[in-house]
């Protein structure tokens, strides 16, 4: 293992010199965030794919979308925990919450689509 001597801390004066002292001599973590990154590359090329493939069912567009989203969240993680900073993590919070209102748009139009069935179904065994 790497031993820094006191005399050799008057070379990391900042923040950003911090974190390239800290990956340089603990690559196991590069090894992680690396690892994150391409995981969340998998989910957005999974998701443009769902979307490509399924271009008329649109509740599985959304389920796509959400695939696409949280991939992005994951990257911007990543790299706000890479580069110390909490930008990052503020605008995958931001972006969950859209991912949420989105997700609530898809269950309320896939309970109308189900009522309307139905109601359908019901008309046709009491009005025939």
């Amino acid at each position: 293992m790497f031993t820094l001597l006191f005399e050799d801390f008057w070379l990391i004066q900042s923040d950003f010199y911090n974190t390239i002292f800290y990956y340089t001599f603990y690559p196991e973590y590069l090894l992680l965030i690396k690892n994150n990154i391409i995981a969340g590359f998998i989910l957005i090329l999974a998701g443009l794919f769902g979307i490509l493939k399924n271009n008329s069912k649109f509740l599985i567009l959304l389920m796509c979308l959400e695939i696409i989203l949280l991939g992005v969240n994951l990257s911007f993680i990543n790299i706000s925990a890479f580069l110390n900073d909490f930008n990052g993590q503020i605008f995958a919070l931001f972006i969950l919450t859209i991912a949420a209102a989105e997700s609530a748009i898809g269950l309320a139009l896939a309970l109308s689509l189900r009522m309307q069935s139905i109601k359908k179904i019901t008309r046709s065994i009491f009005y025939v």
